[in-house]
């Protein structure tokens, strides 16, 4: 703890003669507000970042991540409806703040194979019998009745996989360099719209059942936001705004209608800032009206967010962020930097969620599966050709190396 970065104080006994408030202190302490690079006291330099190298036990001892940290080390997400402006402002606050911006995922490349190059699972919907295997966006918005196309389930199931992930990864980005993210739509997003889709009975409520607790599991592990920006509109407004940028799945969608863009906005009313409220600052804009610009900047400079302000521990604010040793941080950044493979905390769908009505059928898979033998002869003959290399490329097929 020999040296802090400006968002962290350190307290001592000496700090307090009780005893009790004394041991609810912690050994760094947040102090700092939000700062813009506009300031005319800009923030010091931040220490080099830690790139390249997985974080584990032998890099605890030499790399903290709190000499790094300042008062723009924060989790800012960019929420709302559908055409409400998020990816602008998102952007716009990022250059700011001098945070990372984060969009959101790609829904068509969500299937897209980690082994094969070029290859997109959604294309072996050409040899599906009766319904599309994996759902993207064109599949997802042209989807009318749950009987024609009960998959778009299990692609809310992925989204909110992909979105943990890029979450985790956002706060990985923090621990490693320093510097505070923003996002334009997060993993708490997936919770409306799925809120939507059970009112439009486009999904089956056993099986939301279970995607709740999928998705309630899967929270338990990420730190929660600092700031919640909602960006709060109308269904007249939201549709305007998807019309006038014409995107052709959207347009022409038989479900997206006013009723359930409501039902989205809905969803974030009662699902998600509710659940919110208690740990992270929310804020609400009017996305048909939104405040000046430096009005708003001026607003968030002034946001608190120590997450000790209240020295008796009971407002619940960033309490997530409430680590009092080193070694805390530590062993979350750790966890942070693990291997997909190796998370219990947020299972992909496709093999260990175990809910009958979203995986694919026994046909479905073995076409699934014969397809892929054939793709892996394809990358296999195109790298390892007959004799190439000699006896170094002999033990290289033999070992799949």
């Amino acid at each position: 703890m020999a040296s802090l970065g400006p968002r962290f104080l350190t307290l001592g006994v000496k700090c307090t003669k009780s005893q009790l408030l004394t041991a609810a202190l912690p050994s760094c302490t947040q102090i700092a507000k939000l700062r813009s690079v506009n300031d005319p006291f800009p923030l010091p330099p931040r220490a080099k970042p830690f790139r390249g190298r997985k974080y584990n036990a032998f890099w605890q001892m030499f790399d903290s991540p709190i000499p790094r940290m300042n008062e723009n080390s924060i989790v800012v997400l960019v929420e709302g409806n559908l055409g409400t402006g998020k990816k602008e402002l998102a952007k716009k606050l990022a250059e700011e703040f001098d945070l990372l911006y984060i969009d959101d995922i790609d829904f068509n490349s969500m299937y897209m194979s980690p082994v094969f190059e070029d290859f997109n699972y959604r294309d072996l919907n050409q040899y599906a019998v009766d319904r599309p295997m994996y759902v993207g966006l064109d599949e997802f918005w042209a989807t009318e009745k749950l009987e024609d196309n009960p998959m778009i389930m299990r692609s809310q199931f992925d989204s909110f996989h992909l979105r943990w992930f890029k979450y985790r990864n956002a706060l990985k980005h923090i621990f490693n360099t320093g510097q505070g993210v923003i996002m334009a739509r997060s993993v708490y997003s997936d919770i409306a719209f799925c809120h939507a889709m059970v009112n439009r009975n486009l999904f089956k409520k056993s099986v939301y059942k279970k995607y709740l607790e999928y998705t309630n599991k899967a929270f338990k592990y990420l730190f929660t936001p600092h700031l919640v920006i909602y960006l709060d509109a109308t269904p007249a407004y939201s549709m305007k705004k998807i019309k006038e940028r014409n995107v052709p799945h959207e347009v022409n969608s038989p479900i997206l209608t006013e009723d359930f863009l409501s039902k989205i906005s809905e969803g974030y009313d009662k699902k998600i800032l509710p659940k919110l409220e208690p740990l992270s600052e929310i804020m609400v804009l009017d996305a048909d009206n939104l405040p000046d610009y430096d009005l708003l900047v001026e607003e968030m400079e002034k946001i608190d967010f120590n997450p000790f302000r209240d020295t008796l521990l009971r407002d619940e604010k960033f309490a997530d962020w409430r680590l009092t040793h080193e070694r805390q941080w530590a062993s979350y950044r750790i966890w942070c930097d693990l291997d997909p493979s190796h998370f219990w905390t947020c299972n992909d769908p496709q093999g260990h969620v175990e809910i009958r009505d979203i995986q694919l059928t026994v046909e479905e898979f073995t076409t699934c599966r014969d397809y892929r033998v054939r793709k892996e002869q394809y990358y296999y003959d195109k790298r390892f050709a007959h004799g190439k290399d000699g006896m170094k490329g002999a033990i290289k097929r033999l070992f799949h190396i």
